[in-house]
């Protein structure tokens, strides 16, 4: 049993570690990340803020997990008499501790702040190899010239994914996560554009 309740309060302890910095770092990532330039908007807010609420609510159920500690302690205590109740509650408490659950979800609080430090450099990349697409298929479509004709049945297409990589350009300082869920959306129009079997490339 003590080998149990050790056990129970170094996770709790590694937990409460795990959480204050995952809060720390949310706190001052704005201001930590070089590419943060601007306030936040749009989807890179919104899951700014749903971090946020992620990490309160885990740091409210970790609250829950240290007084099922305190519980399971005073029962320990209480056991070493005569009476074998209390320490079976307190194994029923330490078994029952929701430590893993919390463990897992403070994960994926982590992986959507690196996704935050990570949206404006993976969104210019997206941005770089759509318009390296773009390119390509304009180039395959004009038969090398590079310009398409108002006339040409594929030319409003490919303004439009030009208009949209343009948006997505000026958002990215704002809102990367959201400009690169639109150059995402972009590049797979471009894939279908460019596997017609109408002389488009393949």
């Amino acid at each position: 049993m003590e080998a149990q309740f050790k056990d129970f309060r170094e996770r709790a302890v590694a937990l409460m570690d795990q959480l204050d910095g995952l809060r720390q770092r949310h706190k001052t990532l704005p201001a930590t990340d070089p590419d943060f330039t601007v306030a936040m908007s749009g989807a890179t807010l919104a899951l700014y803020n749903e971090v946020s609420r992620d990490l309160d609510s885990l740091w409210e159920r970790w609250l829950k997990v240290m007084e099922i500690w305190e519980q399971a302690q005073w029962r320990i205590r209480a056991g070493s008499g005569l009476g074998v109740k209390p320490t079976e509650e307190a194994r029923k408490l330490l078994g029952g501790g929701e430590i893993d659950e919390l463990v897992r979800q403070s994960s994926s609080c982590k992986q959507r702040l690196d996704r935050l430090n990570l949206g404006h450099e993976q969104a210019r990349e997206h941005l770089k190899a759509a318009r390296e697409e773009l390119a390509a298929i304009q180039s395959a479509l004009s038969k090398g010239t590079g310009v398409l004709l108002p006339s040409d049945p594929q030319h409003g297409e490919i303004e439009a994914a030009e208009q949209a990589l343009a948006e997505a350009e000026r958002m990215i300082a704002a809102d990367p996560i959201g400009a690169d869920a639109s150059i995402v959306h972009t590049r797979r129009e471009l894939s279908a554009l460019s596997g017609r079997p109408d002389g488009r490339p393949a």
